[in-house]
């Protein structure tokens, strides 16, 4: 059997340089963006710690998302430290109040009796989880305003220059379209085997028409030619 310790050790290389490099990063954040990442981490904490007591799977599943979308939203501001004011009633007012509320929970569900008042307060708390996870996710999701704007405009430009060099969708099929009639044109009959079978159909619909004095003669039609009389 094969040792793993080298696999294992090359990934705990790995692990260890892009921490490294996750922590320089870091290092060169404002001061204010620092302080909301470390404060940001402490409610994070208090939040996973009461949902590892919650015995409460509903609880503990919402409770799981709230923790993916707050990381995420510390995840964009490190990347995007400029928006950091965008987080202040996130910081100031919500997330602490959300907190709050989970830890009350958490010491509700402790209790061994739970009277109606306890249920109701526990069932209150637990139906504000998905408003306040939606509203987390609105929050998330402002961070990528600029970048939805940026490939929306990018996207215009494009169409645009497509269009102008005939490369748009519209433009390649009336290409594809003139290409298939120039392509039947060629494959179809020559200008005289057209001249003739226009002829064709006209002596179907009209047997005399190649000889309009015919039907003339045939049909016994006296002619005069110099006070002569003929049939």
């Amino acid at each position: 059997m094969k040792s793993t310790a080298p696999r294992e050790a090359n990934a705990a290389e790995v692990r260890s340089s892009s921490r490294r490099i996750e922590e320089a990063g870091e290092a060169a954040l404002p001061l204010e963006v620092k302080k909301v990442l470390a404060q940001g981490e402490e409610y994070k904490q208090q939040i996973r710690s009461a949902n590892s007591s919650i015995t409460d799977e509903n609880v503990n599943s919402k409770l799981y998302r709230m923790d993916s979308i707050v990381t995420r939203i510390f995840e964009e501001l490190k990347k995007k430290p400029g928006q950091v004011k965008k987080l202040s009633m996130f910081m100031d007012y919500y997330l602490p109040t959300t907190t709050k509320l989970v830890t009350k929970y958490e010491e509700l569900d402790k209790r061994k009796s739970g009277g109606e008042n306890i249920k109701e307060a526990k069932k209150e708390i637990e139906g504000s989880l998905d408003v306040i996870n939606d509203a987390y996710e609105k929050l998330l999701d402002s961070f990528f305003a600029d970048t939805a704007l940026d490939v929306s405009t990018d996207i215009s430009v494009l169409k645009t220059l497509m269009k102008q060099e005939g490369l748009a969708e519209d433009d390649i099929k009336a290409m594809q379209k003139k290409a298939e009639q120039i392509k039947e044109i060629e494959q179809g009959p020559t200008i005289p085997e057209m001249q003739a079978e226009l002829e064709k159909e006209k002596k179907e619909v009209d047997p005399y028409a190649a000889d309009p004095y015919a039907a003339e003669g045939e049909g016994g039609i006296k002619l005069t030619f110099g006070g002569g009389n003929f049939e």
